[in-house]
């Protein structure tokens, strides 16, 4: 029987990115409406930097802000939680979040190895 785990992996994390809440229009110039989302912390978000530059998975990148955003929470505590993604192989890959009260922005990494 065929794994849906990786076998040959060969990094820690194949992509890291910091994600801010809200459209990438809730920016300065963005509507009143898009930064009473982001203030909230709903509707997704945008990425604010990613490493490395060389990942070109257009599909995760897309997916990643929904994931780290996906309803509206309180920020009291850290709070951690995952996601997994399945690829055009049926392979897993594994998202991990992690949102800090004192931050704005979240902070997620997407390995193959699940760390649960």
């Amino acid at each position: 029987m065929n794994s849906r785990i990786k076998e040959d992996v060969s990094r820690l994390f194949e992509y890291w990115c910091e994600i801010a809440p809200g459209s990438a229009a809730s920016s300065p110039a963005g509507t009143p409406e898009d930064k009473a989302a982001a203030a909230r912390g709903i509707g997704g978000g945008h990425i604010v930097q990613s490493f490395p530059e060389s990942f070109k998975d257009a599909k995760v990148i897309a997916d990643i802000p929904s994931f780290a955003y996906p309803c509206s929470f309180e920020r009291r505590t850290i709070q951690v939680h995952s996601f997994v993604l399945t690829n055009i192989d049926s392979k897993w890959r594994f998202g991990f979040c992690r949102h800090d009260p004192k931050s704005p922005t979240a902070m997620v990494i997407v390995t193959y190895l699940p760390w649960h």
